[in-house]
């Protein structure tokens, strides 16, 4: 049972080392670092009301034994809905820590705000999936994870994307390191997200960032890499973007960005083309071993971008589940 005091967390160099080494203790498969939780916590908008609690190794007080976070999400929902993580050290399990973090999630809230609350994990964690379930935590949303070698990727093979969006006029380019200074590119670029976004399965209450959190976020964040950020015009409009992300933690692993169309440019292979482009580009990278990195991804099971990237050779890795669970109804 737990015996440590559950603390708050200060925004500190030692915190954000000691949250990074937590991190990649509970999900090594996905590396991270101090350098890229410091952004994403200045990245996060004031009216986020973000906590982060924790309890201390008790054998080690520079170490985390687990930590919790929760923050508001911003929807179009009538319904107030918060997000919450939850880890716990794989050495300081069945100690009750995870029972206690998450009572503290719950039950801390504004008096009189009942929310819908969500937390993730992936399906080959079927102890963190009974621990949700047995909380009254339902599964809402299956995402797929996958990952293409890009030492394997040919991008010969969809060629022919990128010559019928050719022929229809499209002109595909990437942002390139100015296209970040290009005011009206990125505000095309801006309004394509906030309409593609909500057509995304599971992200149609999600409202896009406000112009300057966005850029800030995308195209002021040094992972954003503007070779591999891709762009369909249709004339002056922005019809079509994709992107790739280095990841800080391991020069081994890219992660893909958003990806959409405008409805009226779809079906006509654009998403295709662009990830081809884009995936081109990044083939020609090289880890510290002398290889291409790999680069993954992850698509609601309904995404019809799951299926374009399986066509480019993605590989299906243990999906991610999404857990909610709504607020107690009086009558």
């Amino acid at each position: 049972m737990l015996a440590a005091a559950i603390l708050q967390l200060p925004r500190s160099s030692a915190t954000y080392e000691a949250l990074a080494a937590l991190r990649n203790r509970v999900w090594p498969e996905s590396p991270t670092c101090a350098a890229w939780l410091v952004r994403s916590d200045a990245e996060r908008e004031p009216g986020a009301a973000f906590e982060r609690v924790a309890v201390l190794d008790p054998g080690d007080p520079s170490r985390l034994a687990a930590v919790a976070e929760r923050w508001r999400l911003r929807t179009t929902s009538a319904e107030p809905h918060r997000f919450f993580t939850l880890e716990v050290d794989p050495a300081h399990r069945r100690r009750g820590l995870g029972t206690a973090l998450l009572g503290r999630v719950l039950e801390d809230l504004p008096a009189g705000t009942p929310c819908v609350m969500g937390c993730e994990t992936t399906e080959d964690r079927p102890e963190a999936m009974a621990f949700l379930e047995r909380r009254a935590f339902r599964p809402v949303l299956r995402t797929a994870s996958s990952e293409l070698d890009l030492a394997a990727f040919d991008p010969a093979r969809l060629g022919d994307a990128a010559r019928r969006a050719q022929a229809a006029g499209i002109v595909l380019r990437a942002l390139g390191p100015g296209g970040a200074r290009d005011e009206r590119l990125l505000r095309g670029l801006h309004a394509l997200h906030a309409a593609v976004l909500r057509d995304v399965p599971g992200a149609a209450d999600a409202v896009c960032d406000p112009f300057e959190v966005w850029r800030r976020a995308y195209h002021e964040n040094p992972d954003l890499l503007p070779e591999a950020h891709g762009v369909a015009l249709d004339g002056e409009e922005v019809v079509g973007m994709t992107q790739l992300w280095a990841s800080q933690a391991s020069d081994a692993i890219l992660y893909t960005g958003f990806t959409g169309v405008a409805r009226s440019h779809r079906r006509h292979g654009l998403a295709t083309a662009l990830k081809v482009a884009s995936l081109a580009w990044a083939r020609t990278l090289r880890t510290a071993s002398g290889r291409p990195p790999v680069v993954r991804t992850s698509n609601a099971d309904t995404n019809p971008m799951l299926g374009i990237n399986l066509r480019l050779g993605f590989v299906e890795r243990p999906a991610r589940i999404r857990y909610e669970r709504a607020p107690a109804r009086t009558a």
